[in-house]
């Protein structure tokens, strides 16, 4: 199973040093690298998470960080900047399900990818195709975060 940890609050930013922060009616998910497949964190601001990357990664599961910049006055703007920003640093800006908004240095994407994960981990990762929207290319995976438990508040988001 590959978890996103999460689409429903800012764990990296918000609870990166708590043990078990998340719903308040529990479920049990197992955490034991055989169990896990991977792991995609969600974070607008990763600091609070640097000091916790070393850990994660000697965990053994693959994991990515989905990294949300904001805000900029346009979406182009916001591409154009991010993407030689992310060029600079040997990164890739990418966006999931928003072929509309592609520009050059912009790849398409999933957020729950797979193919990402298993060329992380050098090992096929399979999981079914689950999208959110019509062009959303996203696998199934279990969100183990809380609605409404992220302090940053931002107008746009669909988990407050």
């Amino acid at each position: 199973m590959i978890f996103s940890a999460s689409y429903r609050t800012d764990i990296p930013a918000f609870f990166a040093l708590v043990d078990n922060p998340y719903n308040r009616k529990p479920f049990r998910v197992g955490l034991r690298p055989a169990e896990v497949d991977g792991i995609v964190f969600w974070t607008r601001w990763i600091a609070p998470f640097l000091g916790c990357l070393d850990r994660v990664a000697a965990y053994g599961v693959p994991f990515v960080v989905q990294y949300a910049a904001t805000p900029w006055e346009s979406h182009a703007e916001r591409f154009d900047g991010i993407a030689a920003m992310a060029a600079t640093r040997g990164m890739k800006l990418s966006l999931c399900a928003q072929p509309h908004l592609l520009i050059d240095g912009v790849a398409d994407a999933a957020c729950i990818d797979p193919d990402r994960l298993s060329r992380i981990a050098g090992k096929p990762i399979a999981a079914k195709a689950k999208p959110h929207r019509p062009t959303c290319r996203c696998a199934q995976s279990r969100d183990i975060g809380r609605f409404a438990s992220c302090g940053f508040g931002c107008a746009y988001c669909y988990a407050r």
